[in-house]
Order: structure tokens, then sequence, then C-alpha cells
């Protein structure tokens, strides 16, 4: 079943060398590629020497995965072969022995770029976020992204703006840097479309840096890179989450046996293993599966949960595997104890489960109490002490964002939202940095258009949340979603399209699922019956055990699904 074979002979030449003269098959056609002869003194260089020989062969005709190029950046044949095997670990995501090939690598030419490079990546997939180390590696990668094909330099400066914006928001070229990454890797798809690697970074990038894109963009990029390549295991690991997403269970299954069929061996591997239990309703809350669980550590649960996340799951799997994450249970190298808070706080306020996610989120997951007081989870009294010590806390953006001004305009509270304001507006004039500066104008501005929600101006409201700076604020997602339902309210639905067309704020969000029922309801009202009855059961699913203030908007999905059945 091989594509490629090498054949050769070994034979002596002179007195102390040896001969080496290879053939480079292409199996399936039955054609010779390349005759390679080389000679040396000693096999270790003479294996070297043909391996170099064998990949620039290989790179002029065709892409070979992750390690398509021609010229490797280093003159250390000790360094290309440890690299080699790093690679040969890292397509099948061994990341403890890919990240070990790739150090020794380094070690031996500490400016070898794609080792750095890959060592980055490795860290990165190890660690399941932002990791210093990780940054580093790429940081050093990109200092010496030099003589390299246009290929390998592409994706290394992808990677290194990458880790720039892992730094956050705060860095002043954060946007500039965003856009940067995007153009980066439209252009290698571009110039490289049989690449595997290349439609796999495209991909990355979106997923992990989604504000302009959308999740069949990624899913389509997953699918050219497995395409194109199907033993690239790292392919197959983001498009389980995006398949589940949009509502494709069969597609995430097969997505995980492709994954499985390359025999992995790191902590992705028992994760998609229960991931394909998990999905499977009959085996779901079998015996076997609860003992697995009960016994699994947390490296486990958080590899599992993140295939869980933002999807309509009547069975509230992410509910399910959050609560038994803890800090007495074996291992977390993927975290810290407010790990365990954010998947809780994040999980239960997806599916609906409003006060208890409070009660977990109000003091330390601004974004997401906010929006749990918005949707009518917790007592006025309450929600108003906590949003109260934001707004006379430290002048800084989480005060502001933590502040919850659309549940504020839902109570008329202009006071409250005259005080935001002017603290946003203080914080303009205070700041000298760009990005911090856009955000306060768009929390002043966001304040300005609530107060006039606030006082009964709905299209002065309408009109002023309309002209927000969409990327000014990247947890302000609460404004999207009021906006939404004032468009619903009114009817104006051109506007609501545009808006509605976007994926919803993601799994951090209580508020996907009023998302999903303006998006219905939009459908409904245009006679679009598949997409009402896909928001609509979106609706269904995922608050079908939430709390009480949010069972109306499950009888109306009911209702509405019945009514399409019937039709």
């Amino acid at each position: 079943g091989a594509k490629l074979a090498l054949f050769g002979r070994v034979e002596r030449a002179g007195h102390d060398s040896v001969r080496l003269t290879a053939s480079l098959v292409d199996a399936e056609a039955g054609t010779g590629i390349a005759e390679i002869t080389v000679s040396d003194a000693r096999f270790d260089r003479l294996a070297d020497s043909l391996t170099v020989r064998v990949l620039r062969e290989l790179s002029r005709s065709r892409p070979i995965g992750a390690v398509r190029t021609a010229s490797l950046g280093t003159g250390s044949l000790p360094a290309l072969r440890a690299f080699l095997e790093g690679e040969r670990h890292y397509r099948r995501s061994e990341w403890d022995s890919a990240l070990i090939a790739y150090q020794r690598a380094i070690e031996l030419d500490s400016t070898f770029s794609l080792a750095l490079y890959r060592a980055g990546l490795t860290i990165g997939w190890q660690s399941m976020s932002g990791d210093s180390l990780s940054t580093l590696y790429l940081t050093r990668a990109a200092a010496h992204n030099h003589g390299l094909p246009p290929r390998d330099s592409m994706l290394i400066v992808a990677e290194s703006l990458t880790a720039a914006l892992d730094q956050g928001p705060d860095n002043a070229n954060f946007w500039r840097f965003y856009r940067r990454l995007y153009a980066t890797t439209a252009e290698a798809s571009r110039r490289f479309p049989r690449d595997p690697e290349v439609w796999y970074e495209y991909g990355d990038v979106r997923f992990h840096w989604p504000a302009f894109s959308n999740k069949r963009v990624m899913r389509e990029a997953f699918n050219r890179s497995i395409a194109l390549d199907s033993a690239f295991a790292p392919a197959f690991l983001h498009p389980v989450e995006l398949a589940c997403q949009l509502g494709d269970v069969r597609g995430a299954l097969e997505y995980v046996r492709g994954y499985l069929e390359l025999h992995p061996k790191d902590i992705y591997a028992d994760a998609m293993r229960l991931t394909g239990q998990l999905l499977d309703r009959r085996k779901a809350r079998s015996a076997g599966v609860t003992a697995l669980l009960d016994t699994a550590s947390n490296d486990l649960l958080l590899a599992t949960i993140v295939n869980f996340d933002g999807w309509a799951d009547s069975l509230e799997t992410s509910v399910r595997l959050a609560r038994l994450m803890s800090p007495q249970r074996a291992t977390l190298s993927h975290g810290d104890p407010h790990t365990f808070m954010l998947w809780m706080g994040s999980a239960l306020a997806y599916h609906g489960h409003l006060r208890e996610a409070w009660q977990r989120t109000a003091d330390s997951i601004s974004y997401v109490a906010a929006s749990v007081a918005w949707l009518g989870g917790v007592p006025a009294d309450t929600a108003r002490i906590v949003f109260g010590r934001a707004l006379t806390g430290p002048l800084y953006p989480r005060n502001l964002d933590a502040i919850g001004a659309p549940w504020l305009a839902q109570r008329r509270d202009t006071v409250s939202l005259n005080a935001v304001e002017r603290r946003a507006d203080s914080l303009w004039r205070a700041s000298r940095a760009p990005i911090e500066r856009a955000f306060a104008k768009y929390i002043a501005d966001g304040a300005r258009a609530l107060t006039a929600l606030a006082r009964g101006d709905t299209m002065t409201a309408i009109h002023g949340l309309l002209a927000l700076a969409d990327t000014a604020c990247s947890r302000c997602a609460l404004y999207d979603i009021q906006l939404a339902q004032l468009l619903d309210a009114k009817k104006m639905d051109g506007e609501a399209g545009r808006l509605l067309m976007r994926d919803p704020p993601g799994h951090e969000y209580p508020t996907d699922g009023m998302w999903y029922l303006y998006r219905a309801r939009l459908a409904a009202r245009q006679g679009n019956k598949d997409g009402a009855a896909r928001g609509f059961r979106f609706v269904h699913d995922v608050w079908l055990d939430a709390d009480p203030p949010l069972q109306v908007y499950v009888r109306e999905a009911r209702d509405a699904l019945k009514i399409s059945s019937e039709n």
C-alpha cells in the first residue's frame, strides 16, 4: 500500500569508502522519480546525505506534509536527523517524543528555525494554551527565519504572529498582527494549494483567532488538509469540535475514527476514544463510560471537554465533564485551579443553569456573570451589588466590561449607565495605548446607546449599537445580543440578518441560545423552514433542563418544531 518506495544497493568504493546507489520510485504509477548516488567512508554521513537528497528530490514534485522543503535551514546533519525524528512523532501527535527530538536538534544547532518552530507548536499542544516556553521557541524561530523556502518561512511567520497575539489585546499591535496573520495564511494557501500543512495552518489560525472567519470555513480548511495527507494526525483534532458545533455528530465520529486509525499515543488519543463513546448516545450513560469518567485525570477530562464546547447537547456532556474536574483529581498539567472555575462556570451557564453558574463566576468571570444577569438568572439586588463593585473599583478595562451595561439598561438604571459612560471617557482620555482607547470608546459609546434604550428611545439605541466597532472589545458579546434582541423586536430583518449570519460568540457565553433563537425567528419570518428548524432545535436542546427563566424559550422552540414537523 505504500505510495513511494526507496530501493538501493551498497558496494565498496576504493579502499575505505562505500558507495550507495538508490532509486526513488512512485509505487502507484510504477515510475522512477530519481536515481541518487552518494559516497563516504562513514555510514552515518552516508545515510544523512541520502536523506537530504531524497527530501530535495521529493520537494520538486509534491507536498510531503511536515517535511516538504528544498532547504531545511541547517548545516548540521545530526540536527537534521533529530529534526526528522521529531517530524515522525509530530505527525502521529506523539508530543513528548517529538519535543525531545526537536530539542535535541536545537541543542545541535541553536539557529535551526524549523526545529524551533516545531518545538513551539509541540509545547502548545501539550499545554493547550499560550505557554511562555512555546512563545519563546516561536519567537526565536522567527528571529532565525532566513534563507528558507517561502512556504516554510510563511508558516513560521504565521506562528510567530500567533505567539504575539497570545499576549492579549493589551498589545498595541494586536489587531494589526491579527489581520497580518489572516493575510499570511491566505497568501500561503493561494501559493501552495496542494500543501496539507498550509491548509492545516489556515484552519488552525482561524479556529483560535476567529474574529474574521466562521466555523464552516475552518472545517473546510481542515478537510482539505486531511484530503491531501490523511496521515497528518493534528488535522483531525479541531474538526471534531467544529462538527459538533455545526450539528454534525456523524461527521465528528468520522474524524474521531480517522484520528484513532493513525494509532496516536498521546492524551488526545485517550480523549478521542472517550469522545467517541460520549457521542454515542447508547454508550454515553453506560456503566463502562461512567466508571472511566470516575477515574479520569483532570488532563483527560480537559482534553475531552473541548470537543463539546458550544454544542447544543441535550445530554449536557460538557457540564458532566466539568463537574468532575477538581484539584483533588490526578494531574493538572494543562491548567490551574482557575481552569476548573472557568470550565464549570461556562458549561453551566451555556446550558442555562444560571443560578449555579452565577455562584461560581460572579466574582471571577465577569463576562459570564453579566450574561447570566441579563438572562434573568439572579435577583436584581444581587447583581447590582456585584456590578456596583466594578463600577466603583479601580479604573481599568476589566472593571468596565464587568459592569453588565446591557443589564443596567434592562433595569432602566440611567444613573449607573451615565457613570459607566464617564468612567469609560476618563479611561479614553488617560490612555495612550490604541487598543485600550478603542475599547474605552466602545464602552462609552455603548453606554450612551444603552442610556437611550433605558429612556425608551429604541431606535437611537439600535443605531448607536450598530455603530460600535466589532473588534474593539473581545468580551462584549452581550452588546451584540442586546442589539439582536432589539432588531428582532422591531422586525428589522435586514440588519438582523447581517448581524446573525456571524457565528455566535461561543461556549464561554451563555447567550448563544438567544442568538439561535433570534436567528430561528428571522428564518421563520423569511420562510426558511430548514434554517428555522435548526435554530429552534438548538434552543430546545441546549436549554432543555435550564433554569425557569429560560423555559419560555424552550416551549417556544418546542411549539415551533412541532408546527414545522406537521407541515
